[in-house]
């Protein structure tokens, strides 16, 4: 599939519950920004890891106001709500425990390629390329836009504060379906 700059989508997203993992994560999300000239969303739980990942290269960081990290299933509803609405070009979830189970969770609502443990990702004119081990050998595969993609973490280099600015979000994400 070619994405033309036109495409109307609401960008790239992040999830990780883990800040460390998350700032890798947003090193990926903004190679993949300047090439498919998306805006980068992050999703976390607290205002300060929000004004931190803003400061990273964010454009937005939406803060789920009403639910601990380790309660997936209470913000998988809100979350699933926001990609039926907005429809995410890309959303990188970090493979982490609950990492794992959200990008299960989302995946049985939309009809999305999922892919799953990729260790890098690159963009091309007509999609990602993706690669992952497995037995022991490296295999590089095509995924489709728009997708799910959870991240083995230390894959990437944390990013670092670089003073950007961009908009913080608080939203009520419990049992939002």
């Amino acid at each position: 599939m070619k994405l033309e700059k036109e495409v109307k989508m609401a960008g790239i997203w992040i999830f990780s519950e883990n800040t460390a993992v998350a700032k890798q994560l947003i090193t990926l999300g903004s190679e993949l920004q300047r090439t498919l000239h998306q805006t980068l969303r992050m999703f976390c739980f607290t205002a300060t890891e929000g004004v931190e990942f803003l400061s990273c290269g964010a454009d937005e960081s939406i803060v789920i106001s009403d639910s601990k990290k380790e309660d997936t299933v209470n913000y998988m509803g809100g979350i699933s709500k926001c990609i039926r609405d907005e429809k995410p070009t890309v959303f990188l979830i970090g493979r982490t425990e609950n990492g794992r189970r959200l990008a299960a969770g989302l995946a049985i609502d939309f009809t999305v390629e999922e892919a799953t443990d990729a260790f890098s990702i690159m963009s091309t004119s007509d999609g990602l390329i993706m690669e992952k081990h497995k037995n022991g050998k490296v295999y590089k595969t095509k995924q489709s836009i728009p997708c799910l993609i959870t991240i083995m973490p230390s894959v990437y280099r944390e990013a670092k504060e670089e003073n950007t600015s961009g908009h913080l979000i608080h939203r009520k994400m419990m049992n939002d379906k």
